[in-house]
């Protein structure tokens, strides 16, 4: 393993390497190096600690000098140096006269630290969170604190501590031990969020398009964006969220399509051309001249997320040249599953009012009917059938025998298009409030004493809707106090809630207001006591 031998060798008799132009700060040189001697050589030898050192500027440490067959490998010796003036010098130097054979090879040399003052720089940075340290500066050796504060919707896992040569850092709990070297913490956060909650905080402040990405949107309405000529089927304006739990989302987007004319291409208006969606779910767009959109109208979609992706947007489905508003107010996390559920309970009155704020199928149960009202006229509300899926945040009757049923949220995009004056809520609200939002006056089912009577004008007792109920806003000359049902031929297939009834006897009938009848038109009646459902 010899490198280097002088022959009898003096005090400061040195091997070295110099390195010139460096930056200043503290660094790590790593020496593979040994000090030795041959013996029966004709001049003394001395052996043992302190009589020969390695250094790096003005750090050192000693090392033995052996004979020399006893040299079978060699041990690397770590020194830590201050550069001030750019220059860094090590090597081995001999402090006795000795004959001594050395041994040297670097094999690192590393920056660790800008410091001169043989401390080291804590700098740290996180994501989703903010992490401090007890200090910014340190001398190695010196345990450092950490601590770690979450921003909302997340939630603190765990402690990153590397140094500025990629050397990892054991942390145990919130502390570490310095090194002799710069480090950076880091700290992992992680979102934490239950069902219920609002994850809008956490979208992206900008949206993707194809002429790049622009940031989010603020009233009153203007274009934000505008791909440019004549946009063709597909593109897309977009925000994408990932690493989300999985299950449903309802997603609530303020958008409009619109063209401006006078631009000299084409550009196609009408209901259709444009979608708002958010992964599996989405909602058409009526795509208008620019000068008539003075609102933006919020889309409440309910997406799926099944791979932790949500993406969701505005999309064009035929070439124009449109314009792109967009902008996401809410992201609610509604149900850990794939499926989302409403219950609603039927009294013994066998109807109900049902508003909800998704698409949602119809149970399959041996008798349960959804009608909207269609129309209003001299006191009497026409009703129409809805046929498999009851579209999002459309009020309807039902009519059912009385128990529980589930509803659930219908993942696909073939639905009749059902309008009713039928309105709703999705959170109880006072009748005054409606009153004054509608400008009308509000009617609800009727329970009265004796049986169910049609829709009532709402007062006394009745001071608010509850939640995911309709009611009917309605003003005539009048102001009647009762509206009552008629069908339309969609109801022909509306069967009574009498069955297997074989008697014999003759039936009894009355209608709603008590008074025995002898014929019957379209309408409820009670029937042997019990009520009949006549299309």
């Amino acid at each position: 393993y010899e490198r280097y031998n002088s022959g009898p060798l003096g005090v400061g008799d040195v091997l070295t390497q110099t390195l010139t132009g460096v930056k200043s700060g503290t660094y790590n040189v790593t020496l593979e190096l040994a000090a030795s001697y041959t013996p029966g050589r004709g001049f003394t030898c001395q052996t043992g600690n302190g009589n020969t050192l390695s250094f790096a500027n003005g750090e050192f440490r000693y090392l033995e000098v052996v004979e020399r067959d006893w040299v079978s490998q060699i041990e690397p010796i770590t020194i830590s140096a201050t550069v001030t003036d750019g220059t860094l010098r090590y090597g081995i130097y001999n402090i006795h006269e000795s004959g001594n054979w050395y041994v040297a090879n670097v094999t690192s040399i590393k920056y660790v630290s800008e410091n001169t003052d043989h401390t080291f720089n804590i700098s740290t940075s996180a994501q989703n969170g903010i992490i401090t340290a007890s200090t910014s500066k340190t001398a190695a050796g010196t345990t450092v604190t950490l601590s770690a504060t979450p921003d909302a919707l997340f939630q603190f896992d765990s402690y990153n501590v590397t140094t500025c040569t990629g050397e990892n850092i054991t942390v145990n709990g919130n502390t570490f031990v310095m090194p002799e070297a710069d480090v950076t913490v880091t700290a992992n956060f992680s979102l934490k969020y239950e069902v219920g909650d609002d994850i809008v905080a956490i979208a992206p402040t900008e949206w993707v398009g194809q002429s790049g990405t622009f940031g989010g949107m603020d009233h009153p309405v203007a274009e934000r964006y505008k791909q440019g000529g004549d946009n063709g089927a597909g593109d897309v304006l977009t925000q994408t969220l990932t690493g989300l739990k999985n299950g449903i989302y309802a997603v609530t987007l303020e958008v409009a399509a619109t063209f401006t004319s006078g631009r000299g291409f084409d550009c196609p208006t009408g209901d259709g051309l444009s979608v708002a969606f958010a992964n599996n779910a989405q909602e058409n767009l009526e795509v208008v001249d620019r000068n008539w959109v003075t609102s933006v109208e919020p889309v409440t979609l309910y997406a799926t997320v099944s791979d932790g992706t949500l993406k969701y947007g505005i999309q064009n489905l035929q070439n124009s040249g449109n314009w792109y508003l967009a902008n996401v107010t809410s992201i609610k996390y509604m149900s850990e599953s794939n499926e989302l559920t409403h219950q609603i309970t039927v009294s013994s009155a066998g109807v109900a009012t049902l508003y909800l704020p998704f698409d949602a199928a119809l149970p399959d149960a041996d008798f349960f009917v959804a009608a909207a009202v269609k129309g209003v006229v001299d006191g009497t509300a026409t009703l129409k059938k809805v046929h498999g899926i009851i579209p999002a945040k459309t009020g309807v009757i039902i009519f059912a025998n009385a128990g529980n049923y589930t509803l659930s949220l219908s993942a696909t995009a073939a639905k009749e298009n059902v309008e009713s004056l039928l309105h709703g809520v999705l959170e109880e609200t006072p009748v005054s409030t409606l009153e004054e939002l509608e400008g009308k006056s509000i009617y609800v089912l009727s329970r009265g004493i004796k049986e169910y009577t049609g829709f009532k004008k709402a007062g006394g007792s009745v001071t608010s809707i509850p939640a995911y109920r309709a009611y009917l806003p309605y003003n005539t000359s009048s102001d009647a106090n009762i509206i009552t049902f008629s069908f339309d031929d969609s109801a022909t297939g509306i069967d009574n809630v009498i069955k297997n009834d074989t008697s014999d006897q003759p039936a009894v009938i009355y209608d709603l207001t008590g008074r025995k009848v002898n014929t019957t038109g379209k309408g409820i009646y009670i029937v042997n006591g019990k009520k009949v459902l006549f299309p």
